[in-house]
């Protein structure tokens, strides 16, 4: 749950972190297969209890290899002493890591997914970090871009969410990466989740409806009633693959905690797809679809 201690969680966990393409219509799916770069998970259940988890950076020589060349030419060059890819966004200096590589077998060929995740130094509170993602396939012997996004603005204090998964988010072999990003205002926590996901030629979040949210660092010292009536809520998000005749997997999100001083049962609401707008739909009565922070 988040409590004052967890709103201080959040905020040095960010600060940890500090240490474009092909097609135009809907997007092409791609096909799941382990492979030596990484075992893609089909579906799971994806938490925001997730604060002592340590921003992760890939670091395997062979990987670094394979994504190198592509991201030299996106970005502004690899900095060899950050091992991170330089680039420029609202005239600030990001410097790019590669969170994660995965690679897949689709039926036009070997496909390739990278995840970079952007930090700078020169911003403030509400500056937020850079994402970068990127689906490309081999034809004739090279790696061609399908799509691609370099500078998507997610997170803040000038630091990216980090830790992305890889997943399955359509019955045709169609792939993204699901993760949280949150912020604090003036004792008001919480997150939202992000899924993003090929479309066309670019990467668009299909999610953005809050995750968890805590108001208890609003209330002043020792204030025990504003304390009784706090909100402290989690939520866990699943992919539910048994939804074959979708054209993009619905979403099964469970909320639990304590709302306006009442401890809850967990609660689950379905969020199914539409095609006409690419994204999730936000069901009726979703707790935490009012929650400002």
């Amino acid at each position: 749950m988040i409590k004052l201690a967890r709103t201080t969680a959040l905020i040095a966990c960010v600060a940890a972190a500090l240490a474009a393409c092909k097609r135009s219509e809907a997007p092409s799916p791609q096909a799941p297969q382990s492979s030596e770069v990484s075992a893609a998970p089909h579906a799971f259940a994806f938490s925001t209890a997730r604060e002592g988890e340590a921003p992760r950076t890939v670091d395997d020589p062979a990987l670094l290899a394979l994504a190198k060349p592509i991201l030299d030419e996106v970005y502004s060059g690899y900095d060899e002493a950050g091992r991170c890819w330089k680039t420029e966004a609202e005239g600030l200096n990001y410097c790019m890591e590669l969170d994660r590589v995965d690679r897949v077998n689709a039926p036009a060929g070997e496909r390739l997914y990278l995840l970079a995740r952007g930090s700078t130094a020169d911003g403030g509170h509400p500056t937020p970090g850079l994402i970068g993602a990127f689906v490309l396939e081999r034809q004739q012997g090279r790696w061609v871009m399908l799509s691609g996004d370099a500078r998507m603005n997610y997170g803040a204090y000038g630091n990216a969410p980090a830790n992305w998964k890889f997943v399955k988010v359509g019955p045709s072999d169609y792939w993204g990466w699901l993760n949280t990003h949150g912020d604090v205002h003036q004792g008001y926590a919480g997150s939202w989740y992000i899924v993003l996901a090929p479309y066309g030629k670019k990467i668009k979040d299909l999610a953005g409806m809050t995750a968890e949210y805590s108001d208890a660092g609003a209330c002043n010292e020792d204030d025990k009633v504003c304390e009784q009536k706090t909100s402290d809520l989690d939520s866990t998000l699943e992919i539910d693959t048994s939804r074959i005749q979708d054209k993009v997997f619905p979403l099964r999100i469970a909320v639990m905690g304590k709302n306006s001083g009442k401890t809850l049962a967990p609660q689950t609401w379905e969020f199914t797809f539409s095609e006409k707008n690419w994204n999730y739909v936000m069901p009726p009565g979703y707790l935490l679809e009012n929650k400002e922070f």
